[in-house]
């Protein structure tokens, strides 16, 4: 990485999808929990975060940015 680098534009995040439930000691599963689904990018000039429809978050997590 060099420090020309930009953060990237939004990239949409991998939702869940439904399936029918099974049980498989060869699968780890994970609970839901209710809260945020977000990407957060960070590289040399600052932090981006954005939500599942793409929507901006950063600045909801201003202890994120640093200082």
């Amino acid at each position: 990485m060099t420090t020309t680098e930009t953060i990237p534009d939004r990239i949409p995040p991998m939702l869940a999808s439904s399936a029918r439930p099974f049980d498989d000691e060869n699968c780890v599963f994970e609970l839901k929990w209710d809260g945020v689904r977000a990407l957060t990018a960070i590289k040399n000039d600052g932090i981006r975060i954005w939500g599942r429809d793409l929507q901006d978050y950063t600045l909801h997590y201003p202890e994120l940015a640093g200082g």
